[in-house]
């Protein structure tokens, strides 16, 4: 079976160079390993490995209100930086199905 996907908007900083932020679009994906459900970026992404386990969480505005979440926080000349801010999580989980 394949994961649940939905796009949304984020803010890339390239790790080298004039080291600005861009708009990009990247996926993420909903889907189940032995620990539990995993939200991840799938497309678009820094490095491919960016994700988080949902376990527990029930309500991500009321977790992480006002806050992005940093996909990846970057290091210069090795990593670029990737946030999601909160309003475009609330959304992707409320498509998902797992936002309140």
């Amino acid at each position: 079976m394949s994961p649940l996907t939905v796009q949304v908007q984020a803010r890339r900083r390239a790790c080298s160079g004039a080291c600005e932020w861009s708009d990009v679009t990247v996926t993420l994906a909903l889907r189940e390993d032995l620990h539990g459900t995993v939200l991840e970026v799938t497309d678009g992404c820094v490095t491919g490995y960016e994700s988080f386990y949902l376990n527990g969480m029930t309500s991500w505005s009321a977790k992480w209100q006002a806050q992005a979440w940093t996909a990846c926080a970057g290091m210069t000349g090795s990593w670029d930086t990737l946030r999601i801010c909160a309003s475009e999580m609330d959304r992707a989980l409320r498509v998902l199905g797992v936002g309140s």
